[in-house]
């Protein structure tokens, strides 16, 4: 069997009805600093109605196929390619300078009269001060404005997935399938604004570094969901399923990949809250994703104990209605840890930077599994504060948190009362045998957790049920 595909998807930048949009000119001369950097208004000054370009060359190829190679019908061989395009924008209503009503309203006469009166609305911003200088201030002067803007060039993330896999009937309605699955990802989005106001490594030093901003006009200078970022993901899947019969059914499934990215998702399995450390060197930020588990196995399966009424023993009498009925269920996950990042408690770069400051490494923070502890997962002696006004040398994910080794269990027992009624007990178990299912430890040099576990997941928990089904 073959599928073959095209998919074509545009995307056409958005308009106000009353323009009110700005944007942001990186090489215009602001007359008001007289160095580049300037807000653009939708509709003024020469700018169309949008404010940034759209897409319009998102084609996405699909090709699938699976072939039976051998005449007994029991092998089956499937491959499938595909280039998929992300979201636009989030539906927030950013990028709006100068149309809100944001600000400071003073009484003119100590709080005699009001500023303003509610009934009849905030007062309305002016329009004639939308213009190339709009929040700006003279070179010297502290900041008064953090514009956000949306790349002019902005182009939608995409994807290439492809994956191959031979399935086998083992018999007994079991199948065997080994799979492989890559995934590379251009143009991610950077995780909620990202501020490009860094000054330059070179001008790192002690003192007020407002003056060496590429802006210096501006505080931070926020580009909405940069879409910069890239990934790779490889992986080989093992899975061993057998449908119902004969009273069991089972899943397993066994993953081994690595993912690799140089920017932080939105969602991360680790390193929450780590975002770029240097926008001047984004090789820097390649590593492991905070996604990244490279093992993972999971078992899941219902077996109906053979007692019982329609079961293969004790199928009648008074002995049938206690022994039988009974199903036994279990779910059981075992998992390595996820990437994390270090950083520094005190931020000494002094460069405006849009993330935290990463560690020094002086040595392998990562000990033997012999020697982790709670109070001392890794070995903070391996690790410094780095020198003022220098980046850490460490990189985003330098060692692995905790994994997880879950047991859950469940035992059912179903009464039926001919075609209809039904008396359903159920007992629950939820981690079995109460492992402690460790987070991260902390990972702020200087605070005094720094290598600490403080927490964890859920305890055992039990529950009972009754359940009357008609």
């Amino acid at each position: 069997t073959l599928n073959i595909g095209l998919r074509w998807e545009t995307h056409t930048p958005r308009t106000d009805a009353s323009d009110r949009q700005n944007g942001f000119d990186l090489t215009a001369i602001n007359p008001i600093c007289n160095c580049p950097g300037t807000i653009t208004f939708a509709g003024r000054d020469g700018q169309g109605r949008t404010v940034y370009d759209g897409d319009y060359n998102n084609f996405s190829p699909r090709l699938g196929f699976a072939w039976q190679p051998s005449g007994d019908g029991k092998t089956v061989v499937r491959s499938s390619f595909g280039l998929n395009f992300g979201p636009p924008l989030p539906g927030s209503n950013n990028t709006a300078a100068g149309f809100g009503v944001a600000g400071d309203f003073l009484t003119p006469d100590n709080g005699v009269t009001a500023p303003f009166l509610l009934r009849n609305g905030f007062p309305a911003p002016s329009r004639a001060d939308l213009g190339p200088g709009f929040g700006a201030v003279e070179l010297g002067r502290s900041p008064i404005f953090s514009p956000q803007l949306i790349d002019q060039d902005r182009q939608l993330t995409y994807s290439q997935m492809w994956n191959l896999s031979v399935q086998r009937s083992l018999g007994f309605d079991t199948v065997l399938e080994i799979s492989y699955l890559g995934n590379v990802s251009h143009r991610l989005p950077v995780r909620g604004s990202l501020s490009i106001n860094q000054v330059r490594p070179e001008n790192f030093g002690a003192g007020n570094r407002q003056r060496f901003r590429p802006f210096p006009q501006f505080n931070a200078l926020s580009s909405i969901t940069r879409m910069w970022g890239n990934s790779n993901y490889h992986g080989m899947n093992v899975k061993i399923e057998k449908r119902f019969s004969h009273g069991l059914n089972f899943l397993t499934n066994y993953t081994w990949a690595k993912f690799i990215d140089d920017t932080p998702a939105q969602f991360e399995a680790g390193e929450a809250d780590v975002a770029i450390q240097n926008l001047y060197n984004r090789a820097g930020e390649r590593g492991l994703a905070g996604n990244d588990v490279r093992h993972r196995l999971v078992w899941s399966s219902v077996y109906e104990i053979p007692l019982g009424k329609n079961r293969a023993m004790v199928n009648s009498g008074p002995l049938a209605m206690v022994l039988g009925g009974w199903n036994f269920g279990s779910i059981i996950t075992l998992q390595q840890g996820s990437p994390m990042a270090l950083t520094t408690q005190v931020n000494g770069i002094n460069g405006f930077t849009p993330g935290p400051q990463r560690v020094d490494m002086i040595g392998d923070p990562e000990l033997p599994a012999s020697e982790r502890t709670v109070q001392r997962y890794f070995d903070t002696t391996a690790l410094a504060q780095p020198a003022p006004f220098t980046f850490g040398n460490s990189g985003r994910d330098i060692l692995t948190g905790p994994g997880i080794a879950n047991f859950d269990v469940s035992l059912l027992k179903n009464h039926r009362w001919g075609e209809s009624l039904n008396v359903q007990f159920r007992f629950e178990a939820f981690n079995l045998f109460n492992r402690a299912q460790f987070n991260e430890p902390g990972r702020a040099l200087g605070a005094a957790n720094f290598g600490v576990i403080s927490s964890a997941g859920a305890p055992r928990s039990l529950q009972f049920g009754l359940r009357f089904a008609f």
